[in-house]
């Protein structure tokens, strides 16, 4: 888990780190991120899309399961 968080900081814009963050670590929902950061839903969704691919690639570049 500190690899992973490691790499939320050094590799992930500060936007797809705070979606990342409060979906994954707060829970919340898409729409509630989408409102609480006063952006569109759809922005959202790329960027944590967009976020969980990067994630997901290096930790397959790592070995990593």
């Amino acid at each position: 888990m500190l690899r992973i968080r490691w790499y939320y900081t050094q590799h992930l814009n500060e936007e797809e780190r705070q979606i990342v963050l409060l979906r994954t670590s707060a829970g919340l929902k898409h729409r509630e991120i989408a409102a609480d950061l006063e952006m569109p839903l759809a922005t959202v969704l790329s960027k944590y899309n967009r976020a969980m691919k990067k994630l997901k690639k290096h930790l397959r570049e790592e070995g990593v399961h």
